[in-house]
């Protein structure tokens, strides 16, 4: 005889059997038959009801624990954000000054500034 232990969401844990072992379950007191399917028979007892509720019990409140935990995080992160962006804009701009000075040390050629002049004006080097 193969027993086997199911859950949903609905009836939580319970057994199941075949059909023809069904046979064993028919004057039993000790469980309780839920429903007959194509699949089986499921049932329970009262053991395994008490420690089904138990543990859909513990599930709600862990993932009402978790939820809050989450909500913490991100109430908490938040408060960063305008400061990683400020780092976002700084480290930025010191990436392009630092590959400006990378290209500038390893040319071939000597790097000059160039000087800005006013519209109009020709300079010379």
């Amino acid at each position: 005889k193969s027993v086997k232990l199911e859950s949903n969401a609905q009836l939580g844990h319970y057994l199941r059997v075949t059909c023809k072992e069904e046979k064993a379950l028919r004057n039993n007191k000790k469980f309780t038959t839920i429903d007959i399917q194509k699949n089986g028979v499921r049932f329970t007892n009262s053991k395994l009801s008490s420690l089904s509720e138990d543990y859909m019990r513990n599930r709600n409140d862990y993932e009402e624990t978790q939820n809050a935990i989450v909500k913490e995080i991100i109430s908490i992160s938040s408060g960063y954000v305008d400061s990683m962006q400020t780092m976002n804009d700084v480290i930025a701009q010191l990436d392009a000054v630092v590959s400006f000075a990378h290209v500038s040390n390893g040319a071939p050629v000597p790097y000059i500034r160039p000087v800005i002049l006013e519209k109009g004006q020709i300079g010379r080097a």
